[in-house]
């Protein structure tokens, strides 16, 4: 999915509304959004890691990765899920 696209399918969304995120089909759940990365801010490992530990080194691009693409990050698990929400969802 692109940035246009998710834009798009929440604009007719309250925008109030919490974002979560539901995965495993078949067998449902439904955690937080923690928030956003975009690749280019921690495809080296030396963003965000933390402390004084050592960043862990880059790895080469791989199939498929660009340094625009947006990671949703996963927050607290909330709940299980429901299968239905995979027959609605929206493009």
């Amino acid at each position: 999915m692109k940035v246009k696209s998710l834009i798009e399918a929440l604009r007719s969304c309250d925008p109030d509304a919490e974002v979560l995120l539901a995965f495993q089909p078949h067998w449902p759940l439904e955690t937080a959004l923690k928030g956003i990365a975009v690749r280019k801010e921690f495809k080296d490992g030396a963003e965000g890691h933390g402390g004084d530990d050592e960043a862990p080194p880059a790895h080469p691009p791989r199939d498929g990765e660009a340094e625009s693409d947006v990671v949703l990050v996963q927050g607290d698990f909330l709940r299980y899920g429901s299968k239905d929400a995979w027959d609605v969802a929206r493009r």
